[in-house]
């Protein structure tokens, strides 16, 4: 279920109605070149490059990896202000994370960071982040406003 939908979103409309109506196969070169896969690896070298993959995204700090998804996710179906807002409001809550002041430390330390994946917000800190997030809102809406009236 979901595929019409999710593959036009990759590939493009016309290329995911090919794709279904003519069912044809195709091999890993031209799923790279129309966008269905990003990377390609032989066969014997397949398990090492996704263990790599793998321990690259293992070293990332958590709570970066899934705001930095939610903000993927979100930015395809926001307008653009509501979008920029929202984006706003979660980096001032990435700077109050365990994590950014064990990488901020770690980087003056030369050491590697240890994440924890721990969000840690006063909730004053919370109402300013909003307060924040609505003024950056405000500022882009104006902007982005008809100049015609």
């Amino acid at each position: 279920m979901g595929g019409p939908w999710s593959l036009s979103r990759i590939v493009g409309s016309a290329r995911a109605r090919e794709l279904y109506f003519l069912a044809g196969k195709f091999d890993a070169a031209e799923a790279l070149r129309i966008g269905l896969a990003t990377r390609g690896f032989p066969d014997i070298r397949f398990r090492d490059e996704v263990d790599a993959i793998v321990n690259q995204l293992t070293d990332c700090a958590p709570i970066a990896l899934r705001t930095l998804k939610a903000n993927f996710v979100d930015s395809e179906r926001m307008d653009f202000a509501g979008y920029v807002a929202l984006e706003t409001e979660r980096h001032f809550r990435m700077f109050e994370t365990e994590d950014t002041r064990d990488a901020l430390a770690a980087k003056a330390q030369k050491r590697k960071p240890q994440f924890k994946g721990r969000l840690q917000l006063s909730s004053s800190m919370w109402l300013r982040l909003r307060q924040i997030a609505l003024i950056a809102l405000q500022a882009i809406s104006h902007k982005t406003a008809d100049p015609r009236g």
